[in-house]
């Protein structure tokens, strides 16, 4: 190899790659790579994406409450920056249907998050909000809320009345 010299490179390929090496832990690299094989093959649903709730953060630029439903699509990824940490207090977290994760697959495979948004005013209370997310998600992927519901009074501390859809019934008027 020869080396490479420039105006904004100092170093040599041959130099920078051995500092480069000397940094990097490769026994413990080795060890994690082996972890996540061995916990990739014992947990089949290692990939599933996962569905939480949360309350935006206060931040000086955001002046709106806002509580929202994130799908995240690459749970196993180890980052800086993620949903439950930077933008949202997550609430709650459930592992995504079958349905769900589906859908997720079939709209943009791409993207690291599908956040739904549900501003908090006059027209949509809280009430309304989670009714609305709770209805969606029973009904739509047959999901069993009253966990849910449980986590947004136990933050909010206070009850919330959740108002279901109620079924037609066909009647008999002869």
């Amino acid at each position: 190899m020869h080396s490479f010299k420039s105006d904004y490179c100092t170093v040599s390929r041959e130099r920078w790659l051995m500092e480069f090496l000397d940094k990097i832990d490769l026994d413990a690299l080795l060890k994690q790579i082996d972890e996540t094989k061995k916990y990739r093959q014992a947990h089949p649903g290692w990939e599933r994406p996962v569905v939480m709730y949360g309350i935006r953060k206060k931040h000086k630029c955001i002046k709106k409450e806002e509580i929202a439903v994130v799908i995240d699509l690459m749970p196993w990824q180890d980052r800086a920056r993620m949903a439950e940490t930077h933008w949202y207090n997550i609430i709650y977290k459930r592992p995504a249907t079958d349905l769900e994760w589906e859908e997720m697959k079939q709209k943009n495979p791409i993207r690291r998050y599908w956040i739904w948004s549900y501003f908090i005013k006059k027209e949509w209370t809280i009430d309304r909000i989670i009714s609305h997310i709770a209805r969606d998600d029973s009904e739509e992927y047959g999901i069993d809320t009253q966990k849910l519901i449980e986590a947004f009074e136990n933050h909010y501390g206070r009850k919330i009345c959740v108002n279901r859809r109620l079924s037609p019934i066909l009647l008999k008027l002869y």
